[in-house]
């Protein structure tokens, strides 16, 4: 009988078998790479690829609009030197300010572990919502998106919801906005963009929806 035991780490990885991939993870669980692999569904607006039970929705050129979770370092940081070293230099450090020591066994153990580089002169530098971020940091939120099913969706017929109340408005406001007084026009406007502008937040923030606000 073939015992498999994952590293100290609490990493998973493959192994083959009799013409066969298995994945084994961090419990020992053993799945099939099949079981895995992904998935592509061609719709009318886009693709969605399904990769297990998670679901990503993709435009027509297989793109994602990824959900950012934060600003630079939401995800833990750790140098690969520290690492290696099991972080006894950082925890003399640690130990000094009274602080409690870092556990490589711990901090990554169920864990997805992404390694890159995060300096300047790897010229690999992505724009943000946030401002530049090492590449590393965009592969991290697009995993944390396909864990939490939570990628942002902004299909091809929004952009026809968008032009539709654009004209809406702008027939709205021609009709209207003449039968009333600068001051009444001015609050009627700044009420619709207001509303426009909490119904677009509401979207975004709770539902994954994407609209223009130009």
């Amino acid at each position: 009988r073939d015992l498999v035991q994952p590293d100290s780490f609490g990493c998973e990885f493959k192994v083959r078998r009799g013409g066969e991939e298995f994945i084994i993870d961090p419990a020992g669980r053993v799945v099939k790479d099949s079981e895995l692999s992904p998935r592509v569904e061609a719709l009318p607006e886009g693709f969605v690829i399904h990769l297990g039970d998670q679901h990503i929705p993709a435009d027509q050129f297989g793109r994602v609009l990824v959900n950012w979770m934060g600003p630079l370092r939401t995800f833990s940081y750790y140098s690969i030197y520290d690492v290696i070293n099991g972080f006894e230099e950082v925890n003399e450090r640690r130990v000094k300010r009274n602080m409690e020591p870092i556990d490589p066994k711990q901090i990554f153990r169920d864990k997805i572990v992404m390694v890159g580089s995060t300096s300047i002169g790897a010229h690999d530098l992505r724009s943000t919502p946030f401002g530049n971020a090492p590449g590393i940091e965009m592969h991290a939120n697009v995993v944390s998106n396909i864990l939490n099913g939570d990628f942002l969706v902004r299909k091809e017929a929004f952009a026809r919801y968008d032009m539709l109340f654009i004209l809406a408005i702008g027939i709205l406001f021609g009709l209207l906005l003449p039968r009333f007084s600068s001051i009444t026009g001015g609050l009627v406007s700044l009420l619709v963009f207001v509303g426009y502008l909490g119904l677009n937040f509401y979207l975004f923030r709770f539902q994954n929806r994407s609209f223009g606000l130009v």
